[in-house]
């Protein structure tokens, strides 16, 4: 359904945000997580998501 778009979720690497993050994921959608957790924290996510996924740390 989302295959070839790209979706921004803002807070993706926790709560909410992140059950978003794992709908659009699983509907195919290319992923962009933005949060506030350290690279070593957000890798597991990024692995458990299994696509090609953009992160942006603030």
């Amino acid at each position: 359904m989302f295959k070839e778009k790209t979706v921004l979720i803002t807070g993706s690497t926790s709560g909410i945000g992140r059950a978003i993050a794992e709908v659009f994921a699983n509907q195919n959608a290319n992923i962009i997580l933005n949060g506030v957790e350290s690279i070593n924290e957000i890798n597991p996510i990024l692995e458990e998501m299994s696509r090609k996924t953009l992160c942006r740390f603030t």
